[in-house]
């Protein structure tokens, strides 16, 4: 089993590839849905409760991660922490 340090390394590359071909993973603003988005919309919009935005909130980010990331947590943009 790899090490926490090593298992953030992989979930930052897994990230970056994401973001890399241009898709990102954001916070719906109003409910807080998780949504995988394309990054050159316009106006995205959530699926959940429809709420639209120019922006939502990335779920997770490289600067984000450091001493935030713990295992079985996961890191809203917000300063949330959830199961």
């Amino acid at each position: 089993m790899a090490n926490e340090i090593e298992s953030q390394e992989k979930q930052l590359e897994i990230l970056e590839s994401i973001q890399y071909a241009g898709f990102n993973v954001v916070t719906c603003d109003h409910c807080g849905c998780i949504l995988l988005v394309k990054t050159d919309q316009d106006e995205l919009e959530c699926f959940c409760c429809g709420y639209k935005d120019e922006s939502f909130l990335d779920w997770i980010s490289p600067t984000m991660i450091g001493n935030n990331w713990k295992c079985g947590k996961t890191y809203q943009s917000r300063g949330n922490y959830g199961s």
